[in-house]
């Protein structure tokens, strides 16, 4: 795909463009298409990170590491200029994000070619074309960040006093806290799992056979659900609880976390030194280690995990010192070649992943 010169009136910027950095991209996923796989693999630091750009789970487009630097270089100008995502997405899910928004703009951007082509190998796209490319990007990642920043209610197990005392829930600011029983009966809506759960508080089955019949070949899911909030209770008597509205589920967890310590400090300036130390350090000392409980706004517990994804590829700067063609040797005593990265090849207008 050939660009026409249309550039020279650009205003000088410490930042590049992002229809500039999107050029970049379009360009090296054009070029990288026609590269043999085996060199392309090569070009990674680790197979397990290829140079990639996801579009969706299991798809993605190939790119050398100027397509990488290119993209982390968009994620990070955005990244700085949007405060809103600053606040409410973590930085390592917003790299994702952003990547992902970035291959969906690719994989749409035929749409934005001339319609009528005589020859597509010399036909020319102008600044208006990369203009149309960032605006999706833009359109595309504020519909991926409004999908992974959902309504929380975040529950954050504590001890605050002994069940003896029969304090009942109260509220410090936006954060409630509830006794242990009082929450089951408040969040667990589902009779069965609350059935599993209620039996193993009042003694009448254990916890660990409870987990040994939710481990079992062919068990049902309920029984799962039920060992899963019993295990993130653990042995806390209390919930602190607080609703998080518009938040990716680890920042979410990282506020919450910080808002129920906030309101455990406050309960204990209304108590004897002592024991304001106590249940304080009781309380506080899960905030950073639990497995993280949250329900959705319709009472569903939520799981989930955080993993290395591929295809976010190598941070700029990864194959530095890596210009010139050589031959390396494997474990297992192969020869490969790596080359340059660079590659004389015709460039189609229309590609795929």
């Amino acid at each position: 795909m050939a660009r026409s010169n249309k550039l020279g009136g650009r205003k000088s910027s410490l930042e590049k463009p992002s229809e500039k950095l999107l050029e970049t991209i379009v360009e090296d996923v054009i070029q990288t298409a026609t590269m043999p796989f085996n060199d392309w693999l090569a070009l990674s630091p680790s197979w397990l990170v290829p140079l990639a750009i996801p579009v969706s789970p299991g798809r993605q487009y190939r790119v050398t590491q100027t397509g990488v630097v290119a993209a982390h270089e968009l994620t990070q100008q955005t990244w700085r200029a949007r405060e809103d995502f600053r606040q409410t997405i973590t930085r390592e899910e917003f790299n994702k994000l952003s990547f992902r928004a970035i291959g969906e703009t690719v994989l749409n951007s035929p749409v934005h070619l001339p319609k009528d082509v005589e020859n597509a190998k010399t036909t020319l796209v102008d600044d208006a074309f990369y203009v149309a490319l960032a605006a999706d990007y833009v359109d595309n990642l504020e519909r991926l960040a409004a999908q992974a920043r959902p309504d929380v209610d975040r529950h954050i197990p504590c001890d605050l006093f002994h069940s003896d005392q029969w304090v009942p829930a109260f509220s410090v600011g936006p954060v409630e806290f509830r006794p242990r029983a009082d929450w089951i009966d408040r969040f667990v809506t589902d009779s069965v799992e609350r059935a599993h759960i209620e039996r193993v508080e009042t003694g009448a089955q254990g916890i660990e056979d409870l987990r040994r019949q939710a481990f079992a070949r062919g068990s049902v899911h309920d029984l799962y659900n039920a060992w899963s909030v019993l295990s993130s209770l653990r042995g806390f008597a209390w919930v602190g609880t607080i609703r998080m509205t518009g938040h990716e589920l680890s920042q979410s967890h990282l506020k919450a976390s910080v808002f129920v310590g906030l309101a455990i400090d406050a309960i204990g300036l209304r108590f004897q030194v002592e024991d304001a130390r106590r249940f304080t350090r009781a309380g506080r000392q899960h905030l950073f280690a639990e497995d993280r409980l949250a329900t959705s706004i319709s009472g569903a517990f939520l799981r989930g995990s955080s993993v290395q994804m591929p295809g976010l590829g190598s941070k700029p700067g990864a194959l530095i010192g890596r210009r010139s063609a050589r031959l390396i040797s494997s474990r297992d005593g192969r020869t490969r070649y790596i080359g340059s990265g660079r590659h004389d090849v015709r460039r189609p207008i229309l590609w795929r992943s």
